[in-house]
């Protein structure tokens, strides 16, 4: 909008000065100016005539840039006002209890402890997370997470939409959920480890690499909007005695792994396990 007044602005302006100049140059030299009232009559009627209707365009355009700059300077304070006023949610999360290897595969429950740290109310709060392979690279992590978040803002809103409020600065509220990363996928991580062949011949359990995704997606009273915290944690396994591990990988071993031999890790690549828009 802003372009269109400046461009309208320099047409008439280009234009008056070309007018001028040819009347200074092909007109003025031959002619002299009239004392007649009725002359400038006729010509003030012809001059009106002509820019008439250019000056008219010009004045709805300048309508146009004031609606246009009321609604920005609107727009302005009403996202100064979310800025200030809305929630922010936050969580710690750990493990709850040993993770399990089963028929189905990998078995893990985590618990978060979930906090408002805002100013209004969050509405509608839902935690959902899920377990995928970080065989593939961070670029593969980070898209994951962007389809996973992605589809859960598609979700309904409102009091049916499975969602719970949490009030500023109250106490955390604890929240268990349980996902399983499938078989398939283990079978799949294990088949891509590149020290595979070696590992059967050491004889020691095969290796994975899990990675925890998932959001917490809310909203509030003076926005329609969906917002989300992203995680992302890469689960560790110290082993034990001869079998130790480091960094972001875990023993494929039948039944349950102990609590005090795993770890939640932020993915390296964050800084900080959570991304709050």
């Amino acid at each position: 909008m802003r372009r269109l007044i400046w461009a309208l602005a320099i047409v008439w302006f280009a234009g008056t000065i070309a007018a001028l100049v040819a009347f200074a140059v092909y007109i003025a030299p031959h002619t002299s100016l009239s004392h007649d009232p009725d002359d400038w009559s006729k010509f003030g009627g012809y001059v009106g005539g002509t820019l008439g209707a250019f000056y008219g365009l010009l004045a709805f355009a300048g309508v146009l840039l004031s609606i246009h700059t009321s609604q920005e300077t609107a727009e302005i304070a009403r996202q100064t006002l979310i800025a200030t006023r809305r929630p922010w949610v936050t969580a710690d999360v750990e493990l709850a209890v040993p993770i399990e290897f089963n028929a189905g595969g990998l078995r893990l429950t985590l618990r978060f402890e979930i906090q408002n740290k805002g100013s209004d109310p969050a509405l509608n709060v839902t935690p959902r997370w899920e377990i995928i392979s970080a065989r593939k690279g961070w670029q593969f992590v980070m898209q994951e997470l962007e389809n996973f978040c992605a589809e859960l803002k598609r979700r309904p809103s409102g009091r049916h939409s499975g969602g719970f409020p949490i009030w500023p600065d109250h106490a955390p509220t604890p929240v268990y959920i349980t996902a399983t990363m499938p078989q398939s996928l283990i079978d799949e991580d294990v088949a891509a480890d590149p020290s595979r062949a070696a590992a059967e011949h050491l004889a020691r359990p095969p290796i994975i690499q899990p990675v925890v995704i998932g959001c917490i997606d809310y909203q509030f009273a003076s926005s329609p909007e969906h917002h989300q915290t992203r995680f992302v944690y890469e689960v560790h396994d110290r082993g034990s005695g001869e079998r130790a591990l480091s960094g972001n990988l875990v023993f494929v071993t039948p039944g349950e792994v102990p609590v005090e031999r795993l770890s939640l890790q932020p993915m390296w690549l964050l800084r900080d396990a959570f991304l709050a828009d």
